[in-house]
């Protein structure tokens, strides 16, 4: 029996193309066709812009995932109460930060925050220095589009008013005009207050400004 690609409709699609990708460290730097076709889960995509799309999405998070594992290991530094390996570890964290010059500079920010919280033993928190707009997904029918200064505190309380899974799609930095012109924008599509459905529209305005921050 021949093989049988896994389709981006499947719920391990996703997972089993960043596992695919992770192996190859310098991805940030190649030109986009390169893992397009080497990839054997993005060739048995359709389309060139479907294939684009979930590269970007997937090498989005592999960087996330690298550079939390330089966090999670200030945290278990911390949590051994090495005083000088959490030095070492938050003195090398922006150089570690240096290797993806596709972050922007929200991004960097707030991965320097996570780094100082966990070496003070409070890699639960997120200090947000700037306001940003978020679009979060609830399960697969909704995706909010509001607007905070503190992430992780927004993220606890819509956990608790909701039994579905939630995952933070797009973070963009920005104030309320921003969140409200943004609902302005999709407003064909809302629900109800800061609640839209997961429209063609939305999803490519989110993968735009993906592909705009890595």
């Amino acid at each position: 029996m021949g093989y049988q690609p896994v389709q981006s409709t499947e719920p391990d699609f996703f997972e089993a193309l960043v596992d695919d990708l992770s192996g190859i460290w310098d991805l940030e730097g190649l030109p986009e066709w390169i893992p397009c076709t080497d990839s054997y889960l993005l060739r048995g995509l359709p389309t060139t812009a479907e294939r684009v799309k979930w590269l970007r999405k997937a090498k989005a998070e592999i960087v996330r995932r690298r550079i939390q594992e330089r966090v999670d290991e200030i945290a278990e530094a911390y949590e051994n109460e090495d005083a000088v390996m959490v030095d070492v570890l938050v003195g090398a964290f922006p150089k570690d930060l240096e290797l993806h010059k596709s972050l922007s500079a929200a991004q960097r920010q707030m991965w320097n925050d996570k780094a100082a919280l966990a070496a003070r033993g409070r890699s639960g928190e997120l200090s947000a220095r700037e306001p940003l707009v978020y679009f979060i997904a609830c399960g697969d029918d909704l995706i909010k589009i509001g607007h905070t200064t503190d992430l992780a505190s927004r993220l606890r309380a819509l956990r608790t008013g909701t039994p579905k899974a939630l995952r933070v799609l797009c973070l963009i930095p920005g104030s309320r005009d921003l969140e409200q012109a943004l609902h302005r924008k999709f407003a064909s599509h809302r629900v109800g207050r800061e609640w839209f459905s997961p429209c063609t529209a939305i999803t490519d305005f989110i993968s735009k400004s993906q592909a705009e921050d890595i």
